[in-house]
């Protein structure tokens, strides 16, 4: 995993050139991060933590790497879709989770988004695909889930 930036405050045709993106952070390894400690607020600059302010605008990962920032489920669980409340349902014959759409599809909201993952936290329990709050809730400028950009090209 690799967290990548851009300066905001760049006029667009320089925003987006390579040199002007630089690497926040990768993770390299055969487990999951503790996403707590790769994610910190600070920096280690030789021995020396460093404190910077960075504002996150926006999230785009795949989905188990959002799984693991947001504090969420991953993609093969019932109530697996950070934008919606679509609850899937397990299919013996093929042996997988269907999401089958109803009619209306009740979408999710910052203040349930917020609440739902307060309420996993304090309890220990999964609540609606949350497992507890983002190490992001307090440091992202846009409210979940608003925020979050999947990338659909790596799904799963």
């Amino acid at each position: 995993m690799t967290i990548n930036t851009s300066i905001i405050e760049l006029p667009p045709r320089l925003r987006y050139k390579r040199c002007n993106m630089p690497v926040v952070s990768a993770w390299v390894g055969y487990k999951e991060p503790n996403i707590h400690m790769w994610l910190d607020k600070s920096i280690i600059v030789g021995s020396v933590p460093v404190k910077y302010n960075i504002f996150y605008y926006g999230l785009i990962a795949d989905c188990p790497a959002l799984a693991l920032i947001l504090n969420f489920i991953n993609h093969t669980e019932y109530f697996c879709c950070f934008y919606c409340f679509i609850r899937g349902q397990h299919d013996r014959r093929c042996r997988k989770r269907q999401y089958i759409y109803p009619d209306t599809v009740c979408t999710r909201d910052p203040t349930s988004f917020n609440n739902h993952s307060q309420s996993a936290e304090s309890n220990k329990l999964k609540v609606y695909g949350h497992r507890g709050r983002s190490i992001l809730d307090e440091a992202i400028d846009v409210p979940l889930p608003h925020s979050i950009i999947c990338d659909y090209q790596h799904v799963t």
